[in-house]
């Protein structure tokens, strides 16, 4: 964590000494657009931040705000897919598929602190779901496959900063805290014999914690 935390300040210090000299734009107009890019999974390819601690980064990857004034609607969404199948002795076949996907939207207010520092705060309607699937033959006749659903939706109060670099470009990074309601389904089903087939359902509430550790690049069109 704190390597993370000396990386990012140190980065932001280096935009700021770049930010110095960097002209404003002389024709005053509005960018009331944004995409913003989470740049976090890159870094993480450069840098070691292995703490022996794990911690939540940000679910999103890519994400749209709409400029009022000081305020912003905003959406962001982010996602994963995997899928891997093997063979063993030359009949005996497995397979794992898994993927999930989040959405955020919601609402940012925006203090400007200076020039180039706004500290901003708002809120997000979350949802997520993700797939989980494994299967495998027991023999050339007979195989199972376990499936699990699950749902997930809530709200996210959060708080994050920003740096300037040029009219277009700017960093920032947030922090936000999850309040969700899960719904989760899970079955397993047997070939040929189905009478050993299962079905399960759970409800149940999670909170989760989203540190300020992922650097989010802001383009402004």
């Amino acid at each position: 964590m704190k390597k993370i935390m000396i990386t990012i300040i140190a980065f932001i210090l280096m935009i700021h000494a770049y930010g110095q000299v960097t002209h404003a734009d002389s024709t005053k107009r509005a960018y009331n657009n944004v995409i913003t890019l989470d740049a976090t999974g890159l870094l993480r390819q450069f840098f070691s931040f292995s703490t022996g601690v794990y911690y939540y980064y940000s679910p999103y990857l890519i994400g749209y705000k709409r400029i009022f004034k000081s305020n912003a609607l905003r959406i962001n969404l982010g996602g994963s897919y995997t899928s891997n199948s093997g063979v063993r002795d030359d009949t005996i076949h497995g397979k794992t598929l898994r993927y999930n996907y989040d959405i955020g939207i919601g609402y940012e207010h925006y203090c400007y602190l200076s020039k180039r520092w706004n500290l901003y705060f708002g809120a997000d309607a979350i949802f997520n779901y993700s797939y989980n699937e494994y299967g495998a033959d027991r023999t050339t006749t007979s195989s199972y496959k376990q499936t699990s659903h699950a749902y997930g939706y809530g709200v996210a109060p959060l708080v994050g900063i920003q740096f300037k670099i040029t009219p277009h470009l700017s960093v920032s990074t947030e922090t936000q805290y999850n309040f969700t309601m899960t719904y989760d389904v899970s079955e397993n089903t047997n070939t040929p014999s189905s009478i050993y087939d299962t079905k399960s359902k759970s409800t149940g509430f999670s909170t989760q914690f989203i540190p300020p550790t992922s650097l989010i690049f802001r383009i402004n069109i």
